[in-house]
């Protein structure tokens, strides 16, 4: 796959497509890579992993990022945390879609809590917490305030 590299100044839009602002002569494209790519079940199951929580921010391969992942995500079911945005080229709504087609519940982080989460026709840049409902409690996430207060009952 070819990787597009925008030098240190713009190392967020490092991405395997080349990005709008390149299109508009507005910031300069660095370098171009040819890269060898597996997916992340193909990753996990050659080392043997089975996680338990995936971060993907992948700037506009969410997608592939996503079906790379179909096995570790009907065995596992991992919490998974999402970046969502999009652009002309891309959809979110189609990745949250997909997540909710597997069974997973989806949250939002707002005001201080992460609350449930409706889906949107379109988004805007935010990350997107899915969990599958039927995780054993002993791995789910212990539900958490953002103030720093412990929800548990002193002892």
């Amino acid at each position: 796959m070819r990787f597009y590299d925008y030098g240190p100044r713009y190392s967020a839009l490092n991405s395997l497509r080349q990005h709008r602002l390149i299109q508009e002569e507005k910031i300069p494209l660095k370098r171009v890579y040819d890269v060898e790519c597996i997916t992340l079940d193909e990753y996990c199951t050659e080392l043997k992993l089975a996680p338990d929580f995936i971060k993907i921010d992948a700037e506009s391969s969410e997608p592939h990022v996503l079906r790379g992942s179909t096995h570790i995500i009907a065995r596992y079911k991992p919490i998974i945390s999402l970046e969502v945005w999009e652009d002309d080229s891309r959809k979110s709504r189609d990745d949250v879609a997909f997540l909710i087609e597997h069974g997973y519940t989806v949250f939002e982080y707002q005001a201080g809590e992460i609350l449930p989460h409706r889906i949107n026709e379109s988004y805007t840049y935010q990350n997107l917490l899915f969990i599958y409902p039927g995780r054993p409690k002993s791995q789910a996430p212990e539900p958490a305030r953002m103030d720093g207060v412990s929800n548990k009952a002193p002892s």
